[in-house]
């Protein structure tokens, strides 16, 4: 709990000691200020830390009477956040302790992935795809294969850092785009990919998810 509080007050260089960390802090106590106020960050703790087998009832925003679904007149609930039976795939990736703005063109790209896609030509393939409210725009892209495409990534999550990560069949990365806090864009310069489906991902969020399809 008090890692959590730490985390949201001072951003991720309590995490790491990294000033360059692109967790940004959450408190509206910040400098610059977040968006959570104490209560907020309070709620956010206790619902990280609540496991899924717990049911809860969602409160109006006085927090005084159950919320009523005006559909079904049912009291509104939800469960908790952590999966006690959690356990990571053989072979998973550890998260990096330090999510660090580290995936530039600038920087040694990650094993299994390209720091900089090959250059497109102006005539390239532009697919769109934004970010918003932790959730891509879209769950499906479509690209000519075997040529060089542009993906125009726009994160519209105000100080929330996204990217796009292609993968093959394997699971294998095949381009990570940069992370970046939003608000703001990136045109992502990837390919070519052979004929196949390929899913993407947000580095980040792995709950944020698509198929792309070069053909």
């Amino acid at each position: 709990e008090n890692f959590l509080n730490n985390i949201l007050r001072a951003g991720g260089r309590y995490a790491c000691g990294n000033p360059k960390s692109i967790m940004p802090v959450w408190a509206d106590t910040g400098n610059p200020p977040g968006s959570l106020n104490y209560r907020q960050i309070e709620e956010l703790i206790a619902y990280l830390r609540a496991t899924n087998d717990q049911t809860f009832i969602e409160r109006d925003e006085h927090l005084l009477d159950p919320a009523i679904d005006p559909v079904t007149g049912e009291v509104r609930t939800f469960k908790g956040w952590r999966d006690p039976k959690f356990v990571p795939e053989p072979g998973a990736t550890p998260y990096p302790a330090c999510w660090a703005d580290q995936f530039t063109a600038a920087s040694p790209a990650p094993s299994g992935a390209a720091s900089a896609a090959p250059s497109a030509d102006p005539g390239a393939t532009v697919v769109d795809i934004s970010a918003l409210n932790i959730a891509f725009s879209t769950d499906a892209l479509s690209v000519p294969a075997d040529t060089a495409f542009v993906i125009h990534f726009d994160n519209q999550d105000a100080n929330i850092p996204h990217n796009v990560e292609i993968k093959d069949a394997a699971g294998t990365s095949v381009f990570k785009g940069e992370i970046f806090a939003g608000p703001g864009t990136r045109d992502y310069r990837a390919g070519p990919l052979a004929a196949g489906s390929y899913p993407f991902v947000c580095t980040v969020h792995p709950n944020m998810t698509g198929s792309l399809t070069a053909k």
